[in-house]
Parts: C-alpha cells; structure tokens; sequence
C-alpha cells in the first residue's frame, strides 16, 4: 500500500489539474460563443478605484426616458428580484448597452430589451432615476502594470469613457470580456487570440 501512494496522490494531482483545465476552456468557449455587449462603468475615485491591481466595476445605470425605477420592477421597488430567476433587458444605446427593464422570466425581460442576462436590479438610494444591476461581475483584475496605467488614466483630468466588455451567453450569464478605458481596450484572453 505505501508503494501505491505517492502514485495515488500524483493521479489525484493530475485529476484536478485536468478538471481545472477543462472547466477553463469551457468558460473561454462560451464567452467566445456568447454576444458581446458593452455596459457602462460608473465613474468613481481613482484612489479608490484600483487596488491590489483589479478594478472595481459598478454598474449604475440611467432609467429609461418617461420611466421612473420603481415602474421597472415586478410589483415596484419593494418586490424587486433577487432570485436566480431574475432576468435584465438591455437595449442598443449608440456604442453600448443600457438598461431597458427587469422581468422575473426571460420572456418578460424580453418585452423590454432584446438582450437578456440573469441578475438583479435595485433602485439607487432615493432616486427614481438610476438603478444599480448586479450581474455578478465585480472586479477585473489586471496585471500591475496594466492596472497602473489605468489608474494614470483615470487619475487624468475630466470625464472618462469606462465600458466593461460584456459576453452574455445562451444560458444569460454574464462573463466578463475586458475593460475599455477612454478608448483604450485590455481583453481577457487567456488563449493569446
């Protein structure tokens, strides 16, 4: 038997190793496969903004033209989604992809947009005019020069342009793509395409 467990452990090394390379194509396969879409980043503090070299993404969106938040949401902002089940419409705004509305299924996030991704909403604060959408991406992590050039970018003077590259798949769930920064895009691409 002792003879056996140095070969043992070295399978169970290379099962996980093989387990852990393949769930990493899977997700590269399906973010490749998936609609890009860009979806603003709410502006914030540099200082703030970028420490041990990832950025943290909020996404804080406009309401519709006419529509106050709380009509957005299935049974107004007290009943907002916060299942599994939650879906949020976007729709083509110029460059990028903007909030259009919520449903508790995908056919009924579809009558607001005519892409859909799993998530929540919520109404900012008081205000019946932004709504903060949680699509489970969070923070991009960069390399710490790519994360110090960004932070030099941000720290400069006036408004930047922050989009996060979004691929929505077939299955609606949101995989982060890359971040573009006044122009300036940094891809996720594990493979080097």
């Amino acid at each position: 038997m002792t003879r056996l467990r140095p070969w043992l452990i070295i399978g169970a090394a290379l099962l996980l190793a093989g387990a852990l390379v393949c769930l990493i194509i899977r997700e590269y396969q399906a973010r490749q496969a998936g609609t890009e879409v860009a979806l603003r980043v709410q502006q914030m503090d540099p200082r703030s903004l970028l420490s041990g070299h990832y950025v943290q993404l909020t996404f804080i969106e406009e309401m519709p033209a006419g529509l106050a938040c709380e009509q957005t949401m299935p049974g107004g902002s007290a009943a907002q989604p916060e299942r599994e089940e939650a879906w949020i419409a976007l729709r083509t705004n110029g460059d990028h992809h903007s909030f259009a509305g919520v449903g508790m299924t995908r056919q009924d996030a579809a009558r607001h947009g005519s892409l859909q991704l799993r998530g929540t909403a919520t109404c900012v604060g008081r205000s019946d005019t932004q709504v903060l959408l949680m699509i489970g991406l969070d923070r991009f992590h960069a390399s710490q020069k790519e994360a110090e050039t960004l932070e030099a970018v941000m720290r400069g003077p006036g408004d930047h342009a922050v989009h996060a590259r979004v691929s929505v798949g077939k299955d609606g769930r949101a995989r982060l793509a890359g971040l573009k920064v006044d122009g300036r895009e940094t891809r996720l691409d594990w493979f080097g395409r």
